[in-house]
């Protein structure tokens, strides 16, 4: 199963005037992004070195997407989309995985929901 995975932001890794006049390089790509699947949000932060184009750090941090009925001014309720924060977060460094999960159900899925992550964005 292939995850669609958005892309919220991409820090520019071209030189600009400012650094080249700190004489700054750039040395690491930072990318965003967020999946779901069913009811589980990942987002996710990935960081790329730009010398050698790897992947260096990938960081996902898990979110519940629930509907919840809110009181209107007028005696009725509308739905209202939340994300409620999971105490899941799952991190590769250096060949190194690390993960904090918290919660006691779930956590195979969290892992798959992780490994689908890893290796679309390590292919890319």
């Amino acid at each position: 199963m292939r995850i669609q995975v958005y892309r919220l932001g991409i820090i520019n890794n071209k030189k600009n005037k400012y650094m080249e006049a700190l004489n700054l390089e750039v040395k690491r790509e930072v990318r965003n992004g967020r999946t779901q699947v069913g009811g589980i949000i990942a987002y996710y932060e990935q960081q790329i070195d730009v010398e050698s184009g790897k992947m260096d750090i990938l960081h996902v941090s898990f979110l519940k997407s629930d509907t919840k009925a809110v009181p209107l001014a007028d005696g009725t309720t509308a739905n209202e989309d939340q994300e409620i924060p999971l105490h899941v977060d799952i991190e590769y460094s250096a060949n190194t995985f690390r993960c904090q999960i918290l919660e006691q159900e779930g956590v195979s899925e969290y892992w798959d929901i992780f490994w689908q992550i890893f290796n679309q964005l390590k292919a890319e």
